[in-house]
């Protein structure tokens, strides 16, 4: 009989257990990729600077019953320095300059299934070498996302993580987009 109870102790153990584990959030991927990097300003090299490229491949929601809106806004390059957030006014003149998909906030409808996004923006980031984008092409940036309180949270996937150089491209035009 004691065996017996304790049978059913831990069968309702991992009853419980499986229930929850069928409940569990599974935050939405956002999958993009490093593209490339040049100077800030094309004329004149600006010293210690670069834009590097990304492009938003695309947003998983089939997982989660919660919408919400993917803004570029609350993206950030890993780096912590004072120029690693998302350059809104570089990114849409370096997407009209290049005749490229400009990002800007999405709504993602909840259950939403695989969509694709292919737009890109662009940050301005600080660099050791004054030459900004010999130093941002062989260097291996990750997106984070400041999450709004209250909404699921967000898994940011590099598809070309491997990748840790680009051709070192000084002209914005001479990066090779995908398309």
């Amino acid at each position: 009989m004691r065996q017996q109870k304790r049978l059913l102790k831990w069968a309702g153990l991992a009853a419980t257990a499986a229930i929850f584990a069928g409940c569990a959030i599974k935050p939405p991927p956002i999958t993009y990729q490093q593209v490339g990097a040049c100077n800030v300003n094309e004329v004149g090299a600006q010293d210690h600077m670069a834009f590097v490229f990304f492009r938003v491949q695309s947003i998983d929601n089939s997982h989660t019953d919660e919408a919400w809106t993917f803004d570029p806004k609350n993206l950030f390059i890993n780096t912590g320095d004072l120029y690693s957030g998302y350059d809104y006014i570089a990114s849409g003149q370096q997407a009209l300059l290049n005749n490229l998909p400009f990002l800007g906030p999405i709504p993602v409808a909840a259950d939403r299934a695989p969509f694709n996004v292919d737009k890109y923006l662009v940050f301005l980031l600080q660099t050791t070498d004054a030459d900004g984008p010999t130093e941002a092409n062989s260097t291996s940036y990750f997106l984070l996302y400041h999450n709004p309180p209250n909404e699921v949270g967000k898994l940011l996937i590099r598809s070309n993580a491997q990748q840790t150089t680009w051709p070192n491209t000084h002209r914005c035009s001479d990066i090779a987009f995908p398309r």
